[in-house]
């Protein structure tokens, strides 16, 4: 039994914040909304992600709502000050006061900017796992048809794995980062 005070479509009449997000390689596009936890979909164009989204999105409602649980605000709904109370243990308060001191700047300024370097740092790490995740794929990929079709795989002093043809014709090679680890089940 659903306990919604007013109908999915209501709901999706406020500014909740939808992404659409484009794959170039494969030419689709995902679409979700920040506020819902686990409320995307995929869609051959926009408007495709963007009309399953809204279907995906009144199905989330009724679910989180059938469990009990609270349908967020939208982000925009929301209102920051920009001020919050902070508490600190007293070591951790002599320690920030020392360093913004040594930095010549207040406390406030100094927590603000490691606030900033922390979120500024988690984004980076994201972008760069990802990043990471793709190169790795593509290698594993390359490794792959390069096995398929017959090709030696073996390690060189260099730390990378060579990947080159047994045939004469093609007669390329391919070099694909090893990542510290040792190929032992290589063919020769």
């Amino acid at each position: 039994m659903s306990n919604l005070r007013i109908s999915p479509e209501e709901y999706l009449l406020r500014p909740y914040k939808r992404l659409l997000i484009p794959d170039p390689k494969t030419g689709t596009f995902t679409a979700m909304i920040e506020e819902f936890p686990g409320c995307i979909t995929e869609g051959s164009s926009p408007d495709e992600a963007y009309s399953r989204l809204e279907t995906v999105a009144a199905g989330w409602i009724e679910a989180a709502a059938e469990l009990g649980q609270k349908i967020p605000d939208p982000q925009e709904e929301n209102t920051y000050s920009g001020k919050f109370p902070l508490r600190l243990p007293k070591s951790v308060h002599r320690d920030v006061a020392i360093a913004a001191e040594q930095d010549g700047v207040s406390m406030n300024q100094f927590v603000l900017t490691a606030v900033a370097e922390r979120i500024g740092g988690n984004r980076a790490r994201a972008e760069m796992t990802k990043e990471i995740q793709t190169e790795m794929k593509k290698a594993t990929t390359e490794v792959f048809y390069a096995a398929m079709s017959g090709v030696t795989v073996g390690n060189s002093w260099s730390g990378t794995n060579e990947v080159a043809s047994t045939s004469q014709e093609n007669a390329e090679r391919v070099v694909v980062p090893n990542y510290g680890r040792t190929n032992r089940n290589a063919r020769n």
